[in-house]
Order: structure tokens, then C-alpha cells, then sequence
């Protein structure tokens, strides 16, 4: 500073004024200086170094405000995004959660219907099971009655022996049995031949059998053709119960695949569920500090 230049000398002094006028510089100013404006050169030269020294401290001071300043916008730019981002994420944390609750209660669902599937299939095949064994016996029973029949009243027999082959005709339920295949005539004279069998003392004693040969034949014709008959149904129903046995098992086989599958999957929308849950509570407690820190920056 020139201190002959009273031009110059006001020039300082005018903007050391002006920048007293700020607090910032107004602050530092009462705190590093004490200075009374005296009209003598020499003082004001003095003035004029330290005026200078004020001045540039004042700009680093400025030049901090302002980058602080800037720090701090950010910060509150980042907090506030980071916020939206936790609020958004927390947001699709639930609709997913809620999603994967609907899907578990679904996917149970047709495990228990599954379930449920399978123990029906399982009361109707036993119930076809136990139908299947009771027609079996039945025809097993009637095929040897009717091809002892056969045997027996072809041959010269005792009573005894007629009665016996009479008997297990009618324990067999034969003629039952032959009334869904025999015809009315046949039905009508396989009754009667059985009712006079019953009574008769031997083969030969039987109406007919010794004096009227056609009716003879009749009866043995009838007794083959049930057999017969006997034999195709009794094949028919095995055949029937394996076919029903394989659907069963191709069916409870599916049915117990479906089962392992739905358990596995609530097994794995259970763990969806927990990490889900957890994500959560971990971007609750991350959004609870970050709007923290917000505050304490603003």
C-alpha cells in the first residue's frame, strides 16, 4: 500500500468496511483484530498489512462455507434417495411376502386335496378289492362245481354221491350265478334237475335221466355251457381287477408325486418367506439410521 496515496488509502478502507459488513468477516475481525481508523500514516499502514492477512483468511473461510455448503446439500440429496430406494424396496418387500402367503396357501391346498385324492382312491380300491375277491371265489367255486358235475353224473354213482355234487352245485350259488347267462328254458330246467337230484337215490332214479335221454343231454349241456360261462366271467374279473390295480397304482404313484412336490415347494417358499422378512427388518433398521443421519445434517 502506497501510504502517500490518500486515494488508495480510502479505497482499503472502503472495502475493509464493506467486508466488516458480513458477519463472517465482521466475526473474525472482532476476534483476531482490534483497530481504530486514525488519519496517521503510519498507523494506517499498519492497518493496511493486517487488513491484508484479514482478507485472505476471510476468502478460505468463504471457500470453506461454500464447499461445506455443498458436502452438506449432497448429503441431505443422498440421504433423501437412499430413503425413496429403502421405502420402495420395503414396499416390494411386502407385496412379495404377501405373494409368496397366497402361493403357500395354494400350494398347500392341493397338497391336502392331493391328500385327500389319494386316501378316496385308496377306500375305493379296497372296497373294489375286497368286491373282486368275493366274485372270484365265487366263480373259482362254481367252475369246480360244475366240472365235477360234469364228471360225476356222467358216470354210474351212488346217491350219495349225486347228492354231494348237488349240493356243492347249490353251495356254489350255481344257479344264481347262471342266471345272468342261461336262458329261461335252460334256468328253469337246471332248477328242476337240482330239486329232483336232491331227492333221488341214485343217478339213474332221477325223472328222466334213465327214460328220457334228451333231457339227460340237456342237463350235461347245460352244466358245460356254465361252466364255460363261469370260466369267461371268472377271466373277465381278473382281468377287470388288474387293470384296476395298475390305474391305481399309476394313480396313487402321480398322486404321491404331486404330494412330495407341493410339500417342497411350501418348504421353499417358507425360506422365501424368512429371507424376505429378514431383508425387510435389515432396510427397516437401515431407513430408521439414514433418516437419523438426515436430521443430524440438516
Amino acid at each position: 500500500l502506497d501510504v502517500g496515496n490518500v486515494e488508495q488509502q480510502q479505497r482499503w478502507l472502503t472495502e475493509l468496511r464493506a467486508a466488516a459488513g458480513t458477519s463472517d468477516t465482521r466475526a473474525y475481525l472482532h476476534r483476531w483484530y482490534t483497530f481504530t481508523i486514525s488519519a496517521d500514516d503510519e498507523e494506517l499502514a499498519c492497518f493496511t498489512i493486517r487488513y491484508r492477512s484479514a482478507k485472505a483468511v476471510h476468502e478460505k473461510l468463504q471457500c470453506w462455507c461454500e464447499t461445506g455448503g455443498k458436502e452438506k446439500a449432497a448429503a441431505i440429496e443422498l440421504a433423501e434417495a437412499t430413503i425413496a430406494q429403502l421405502e420402495a424396496s420395503m414396499d416390494g418387500n411386502v407385496a412379495k411376502m404377501l405373494e409368496l402367503k397366497e402361493k403357500r396357501k395354494a400350494t398347500l391346498d392341493e397338497v391336502n386335496s392331493d391328500h385327500a385324492a389319494l386316501t378316496e382312491a385308496n377306500e375305493i380300491r379296497m372296497k373294489e378289492n375286497k368286491a373282486f375277491h368275493a366274485e372270484e371265489t365265487d366263480l373259482l367255486e362254481a367252475v369246480a362245481a360244475s366240472k365235477q358235475a360234469i364228471v360225476v353224473l356222467g358216470k354210474q354213482n351212488s346217491a350219495a354221491q349225486v347228492s354231494a355234487v348237488v349240493r356243492r352245485l347249490q353251495i356254489a350259488r350255481v344257479p344264481q350265478l347262471a342266471s345272468k347267462g342261461l336262458d329261461n328254458n335252460s334256468l328253469e330246467a337246471l332248477k328242476g334237475f337240482l330239486q329232483d337230484a336232491g331227492r333221488s337215490m341214485s343217478f339213474l332214479q332221477i325223472p328222466g335221466m334213465k327214460s328220457y335221454a334228451p333231457q339227460s343231454g340237456q342237463i350235461f349241456g347245460i352244466l358245460e355251457e356254465m361252466q364255460t360261462d363261469f370260466e369267461k366271467s371268472l377271466a373277465a374279473t381278473q382281468n377287470t381287477e388288474k387293470k384296476a390295480v395298475a390305474e391305481y397304482e399309476q394313480l396313487k404313484a402321480a398322486k404321491e408325486d404331486e404330494i412330495a412336490a407341493g410339500k417342497k415347494a411350501v418348504t421353499q417358499l417358507d425360506s422365501d418367506l424368512a429371507d424376505f422378512s429378514e431383508k425387510h427388518a435389515q432396510e427397516a433398521k437401515e431407513l430408521e439410521d439414514t433418516k437419523a443421519d438426515r436430521k443430524s445434517v440438516v
